[in-house]
């Protein structure tokens, strides 16, 4: 009785642990999906969920998504149809049929059950797959076998796994042989060379272990494997700059991303909108001997190679490939860089002086003057009049500030459209030196004759007429308000007069500097230099000149106005060729 009693608990006991070792086993397992769908989800979603307590099913409406599908899209260079399920480092598209779609999901759910353990492909703000299989080599590199022997296992495992990270170690380097024995120490292993490690399993290779090892690393080509931990640094250091607001910078992360996928890159990023990023920059710039005219929208350096556009990433990646058995360091700038410096010289001082050209063109002139001249005659004080041209020329500046912002945003995009780039300062040098030129017509004809560049005469007329609308009998601050308004009709308007100079003038600010953060400063002092005119019109005037009399000042000037456009624009337009051609 007590004998039967005993088999009785210990059958209780085993019945326990089984249950218990089998309810650990399953709470270790865990496999994420994502599933991509565009109108409605599959039905069956929940049914799997309960057949496969084991499987989490995420589920993306692209919609919602798209951002992360085109990434992924990308990453796993998989097809754009939809319905589609991302799993480890695989992407299979489902049928529409929902009864061979569940099949198709039933089969791949059961193919990985078998490796535990598969990870969400995205989490917490990183992509975790695609994950190469990692595979170190240890051999003589001076030995013909070896080499021999080790192609041919690469040659196999290149052609049948997409996602694989090689990393090769020379026994005959010292530093290397300390790297192999402290693995076979660490995994008690015993090993003849050559040997393979791909993740914590170790094999001795040669011609009877080949399939063996090769099986292996297929085996594990859905999920990948981390390399064996180890003291050694083999990683390719890129040091990347990038403004985080700039479409062609993401662009160019996105590609390094999927890089770091591909090779053991060790990448430091900078926010170039940042003080030290910046900096960091600059000191890059004046190690590397960067040029002004060699600074695109981001900057990738490696080894003693530099890259700017986005159609030099196939030629990084090369770069990448040279340094994949040996490793390369960070590159150290010993050089400190300013960013203020291009704040400084040539440049600083032709944006002012394009500014002021600018300013004292006859276009705005004259509308200036004859704002006020009709104000006048409409019998308003002169402090009226003042508060009256002062929100005039604010809403000046903010017009040009918003023309000179588009025209700087057309040569950023210019810039990312591949050849067109190249023909940017060609465009612009020449465009300078044809103004150049129908600026010294008008100079030695305008006595005689109507100038070329002008504002046309349909557009004379609509600018008065403007005026006249919009003044009248109306108190100071509602004609403030509209003088704030026709200031900005009125930039408009005389943009086709006045653009003859901010087209060039543009290209030198993004010739300067590649940050849009910098050039905006050099355009809020362009703008500035704009209005020092109109402002200086309205000091004459409230101290008792005569409109009709400014005016008269104003033609008196014509010809040295166009003389020192000319020479100006003949500057920039020569200037602007030689970035082009150097």
């Amino acid at each position: 009785m007590r004998k039967g009693l005993l088999l009785i608990v210990i059958a209780l006991v085993f019945i326990n642990l089984a249950s218990g070792f089998q309810e650990e086993n399953q709470k270790e397992r865990h496999i994420c999906i994502f599933y991509f769908y565009e109108n409605e989800k599959f039905s069956f979603i929940e049914e799997l969920k309960e057949e496969f307590p084991f499987v989490d099913i995420v589920e993306l409406n692209v919609e919602k998504n798209y951002s992360m599908y085109l990434d992924m899209v990308e990453l796993y260079n998989a097809s754009e149809n939809l319905p589609i399920i991302f799993i480890g480092n695989e992407w299979y598209v489902l049928e529409e049929n929902e009864t061979d779609s569940k099949t198709i999901m039933k089969n791949i759910i059961n193919e990985f059950e078998i490796y535990g353990n598969v990870s969400c492909p995205y989490y917490d703000g990183e992509y975790l797959f695609p994950k190469p299989v990692c595979i170190l080599e240890f051999y003589d590199f001076n030995n013909k076998t070896d080499n021999e022997t080790i192609s041919l296992f690469n040659e196999i495992i290149i052609e049948n796994i997409t996602y694989v990270n090689i990393n090769k170690f020379d026994v005959s380097l010292e530093e290397n042989e300390e790297i192999f024995y402290q693995l076979c120490n660490q995994f008690n292993a015993t090993l003849k060379l050559p040997a393979i490690f791909i993740g914590e399993k170790y094999f001795s290779l040669n011609k009877e272990s080949l399939n063996d090892i090769v099986n292996e690393a297929i085996f594990m080509k859905k999920v990948g494997v981390n390399c064996a931990e180890t003291d050694y640094e083999k990683n390719i250091c890129i040091v990347f700059f990038y403004d985080p607001l700039c479409k062609e910078c993401v662009k160019a992360k996105k590609k390094i991303e999927y890089l770091k996928i591909k090779y053991p890159l060790n990448v430091t990023e900078y926010n170039i909108l940042t003080e030290e990023g910046i900096n960091q920059l600059f000191s890059y710039y004046a190690f590397f001997n960067v040029s002004k005219y060699e600074r695109g929208s981001f900057a990738i350096f490696i080894g003693k190679k530099y890259f700017y556009k986005n159609s030099q990433l196939p030629e990084l990646e090369e770069e990448i490939k040279k340094y994949v058995d040996t490793g390369l360091a960070c590159p150290k700038p010993t050089k400190k860089g300013d960013a203020e410096e291009i704040l400084r010289g040539f440049t600083i001082f032709t944006v002012a002086l394009g500014g002021l050209a600018d300013g004292v063109n006859p276009c705005a002139f004259a509308t200036l003057i004859f704002f006020i001249a009709y104000l006048e005659k409409m019998k308003h004080k002169s402090k009226s009049l003042l508060a009256i041209g002062i929100s005039f020329s604010i809403a000046v500046f903010i017009g040009y500030l918003a023309i000179g912002l588009g025209i700087l945003e057309f040569y950023y995009q210019m810039e990312n459209i591949g050849i067109l780039s190249e023909y940017i300062y060609i465009f612009a040098g020449i465009f300078s030196l044809i103004i150049a030129s129908l600026n010294a017509i008008d100079y030695f004809r305008m006595e005689e004759k109507k100038a070329i560049l002008q504002l046309p005469m349909f557009l004379k007329k609509r600018r008065g007429r403007i005026i006249k609308i919009l003044t009248g009998k109306k108190s100071i601050l509602i004609l403030s308000l509209l003088a704030f308004i026709v200031g900005l009709g009125i930039s408009l308007l005389e943009f086709v007069c006045t653009g003859q100079i901010l087209f060039p003038i543009m290209a030198v600010i993004k010739s300067a500097s590649p940050l849009r953060t910098t050039a905006f400063l050099y355009l809020l002092l362009y703008n500035f230099m704009f209005i020092v005119p109109l402002l200086l019109i309205l000091s004459l005037f409230y101290i008792g000149y005569n409109p009709k009399a400014i005016g008269e000042i104003q033609r008196k000037r014509n010809k040295i106005t166009k003389a020192f456009t000319t020479i100006l624009l003949t500057i920039v337009g020569i200037y602007m060729l030689i970035v082009a051609f150097s």
